[in-house]
Order: structure tokens, then C-alpha cells, then sequence
């Protein structure tokens, strides 16, 4: 008898961990998760608060997406979190501060830190139809969904209009205007999924 098993590599991302974490503080709350990317490849316009940022181009060599999976997988740590004002800048918490104060080794599966070819899709959908919301109703993105209610919505993929209230940054205002159209995005990709 065949026996299958899924041999997984435990990674030690405690340097790349340290060097998101520094330039959040830093920046004080001031960076969105795509400036942040920007300013870890060293690809940011430079200003001269930017210069001071101990994170600047440490990670140069990685591929942007992922970075977003390293900020998704400290979001999901408990490390960041987005601001309490519905907009898509990232903060430290306690837990965040503590480690920066006592980095140890952070081992986590390569496969938690991989994001299904769906889940891509799914968020490049909803990034493409928040720009067109944004240019057809002039409002900055945050306005219209922000970066973690994406996040969200991509990991729980909700199936109806109540599910999708429950998501953070999602209000019966949001839901009633647009929660048809995402829960349309989310049918689409769920039946490529299902015919894949």
C-alpha cells in the first residue's frame, strides 16, 4: 500500500519578521500594506522620514507577493493589525512590540505562508473592481473596502449578505450598496475552483 504525506519545510522567518515590524513602528501607523512593500524592496519614492526607516530595502530580494504573505501571516499572529480608523494603515500591537523587544526564532510551514492560486485571483478581482468603484464614484479605495475587509473576504469567502456583514470593515450600508457584486465575485471564483 502507497502511503502519501506532504513533507513541509519549517522556515525561521524571524529576520524578515523583524525588519516589516520595524519599519511599521517607525513609520508610526503611517504606511499602507502596499507602501510598506514598496518601502521593504527599497522601491518607494524616498523622502526624508523614509531615510530613517531601519526596514528600508531589506528585503530587496523578495518577491512582492511574498511580503504580503509574511504581513498576512503577522496580521494572523496577532503582531500588526490595521488601525481602528477603517483605513488600510498597519500598526504594531503589544504582541508585536514584544517581539521586536525579544526577537526569537519564528518558525512557521512553508505552506502556511503559500496563498492558493484562487485566493490570488479572487483578490485580484476584488483590487480590480475596487478601482472601478473608486474611479466611478471618486472616493479614495479605503472608502469603498479596505485592504483587510479584502483580506478578509478572501479568506472567508462569505456566502450571503449576513456572513458578509459579519466581516470587519463591512456595514449593512457597504453590504446593501455592495455585497451583491462581491458575493458575485466570490461565486465566480468559487465555480473556476470547483471546475479546475
Amino acid at each position: 500500500m502507497l502511503t502519501a504525506y506532504l513533507h513541509i519545510h519549517m522556515l525561521d522567518i524571524r529576520n524578515e519578521a523583524v525588519a516589516i515590524l520595524q519599519t511599521v513602528l517607525v513609520g508610526e501607523g503611517k504606511y499602507a500594506t502596499h507602501t510598506l512593500i514598496q518601502l521593504l524592496k527599497g522601491e518607494a519614492p524616498l523622502t526624508p522620514e523614509s531615510h530613517s526607516l531601519a526596514g528600508l530595502g531589506l528585503l530587496s530580494g523578495v518577491y512582492p507577493d511574498r511580503i504580503l504573505n509574511l504581513i498576512n501571516y503577522l496580521l494572523k499572529l496577532g503582531f500588526l493589525e490595521y488601525d481602528d480608523n477603517d483605513s488600510q494603515k498597519l500598526q504594531l500591537n503589544e504582541s508585536g512590540r514584544k517581539f521586536l523587544q525579544y526577537p526569537s526564532e519564528l518558525p512557521v510551514s512553508s505552506q502556511a505562508l503559500r496563498v492558493s492560486p484562487y485566493e490570488n485571483m479572487l483578490r485580484n478581482r476584488l483590487m480590480t473592481w475596487r478601482q472601478k468603484i473608486c474611479e466611478t464614484e471618486s472616493l479614495p479605495p479605503f472608502r469603498v473596502l479596505t485592504s483587510y475587509a479584502i483580506q478578509r473576504v478572501v479568506q472567508d469567502r462569505p456566502e450571503s449578505l449576513s456572513q458578509l456583514e459579519e466581516i470587519p470593515g463591512w456595514g449593512p450600508y457597504k453590504v446593501k450598496k455592495y455585497g451583491p457584486q462581491i458575493l458575485e465575485i466570490i461565486d465566480s471564483i468559487n465555480q473556476i475552483q470547483l471546475t479546475a
